[in-house]
């Protein structure tokens, strides 16, 4: 077994680079944070339909919602509910399309 101090470690010079140069109009435009999320989780979007947690599992178990899925977690757009929305709206029996 060898020891720390016995090992020959080679040294290998650092470039330390600079940083690029950021141009002023990146630096001048403020950050609005967004109060809204994009994505919602299931009890976001459940919120947001005014509906249960179960019944958005169960439109997202029967394909009737967009969404994507990290690991577990169902995620839906907030712009493709409110095209399903729009769509289901426009479905209704006396509407004109």
């Amino acid at each position: 077994m060898l020891f720390a101090s016995a090992m020959r470690v080679s040294t290998v010079p650092v470039v330390r680079r600079r940083p690029k140069a950021v141009p002023s109009e990146v630096i001048q435009q403020p950050i609005q944070p967004s109060s809204e999320k994009r994505l919602l989780c299931v009890r976001d979007a459940a919120a947001y339909l005014s509906c249960s947690v179960w019944s958005v599992r169960d439109l997202i178990s029967r394909g009737v919602i967009p969404h994507i899925q990290i690991g577990k977690r169902y995620l839906i757009d907030r712009v493709d509910l409110d095209r399903w929305i729009d769509g289901v709206k426009a479905a209704l029996p006396g509407r004109a399309a």
